[in-house]
């Protein structure tokens, strides 16, 4: 016994006998994937609007973490979600989604985003615009990233009543 467990030891002798075989002349591809190496998210960031310069820079209008409205329901026309992978190679997908207060159901959700990271070295930068997203209560929602189904990050975004300042009136003394 080689003290591996039995999964191990069914996959152990599966490539061995695939290997075997490649040496036999057969002339069967080795279904092995190109090798990858998953992505670290670097940021996520909220803003209201994301412009991009000619020379590639990305500038970012109106960051937020709070949602401070007047009363409740609420809708914002715009909500920029600004991601940035880096230190990965390899093709994946990204899903983007903001769930309600409950932190379970969706209230809007992105389509998915190819991340293409060539080298180690190279960065990705998603931008996702989620249109006319309507707020019904206050309360902690949940901004989620997901990478290829899996969840990488998940931050809150809180949304609140705030009230209006009454204008200050001049002394007429």
């Amino acid at each position: 016994m080689t003290g591996l467990p039995a999964e191990a030891l069914v996959l152990r002798s599966e490539l061995l006998r695939r290997v075997v075989s490649a040496k036999a002349g057969a002339k069967r591809r080795l279904p092995f994937r190109r090798r990858v190496m998953i992505p670290d998210l670097q940021s996520s960031l909220l803003c209201d609007d994301v412009r991009q310069e000619r020379n590639g820079k990305f500038i970012l209008i109106g960051l937020f973490d709070i949602l401070a409205v007047p009363g409740f329901p609420a809708i914002f026309q715009r909500i920029c979600v600004v991601t940035r992978w880096c230190c990965g190679e390899g093709e994946f997908q990204q899903h983007s989604r903001i769930l309600k207060a409950d932190g379970n159901t969706v209230l809007v959700e992105g389509k998915e985003v190819k991340i293409k990271l060539p080298d180690s070295e190279a960065t990705a930068t998603s931008v996702e615009f989620f249109l006319n997203v309507k707020f019904e209560t206050p309360g902690t929602y949940w901004v989620e990233i997901l990478l290829d189904g899996d969840l990488k990050l998940r931050h809150p975004l809180k949304a609140r009543i705030v009230k209006s300042r009454e204008p200050r009136q001049k002394d007429t003394a």
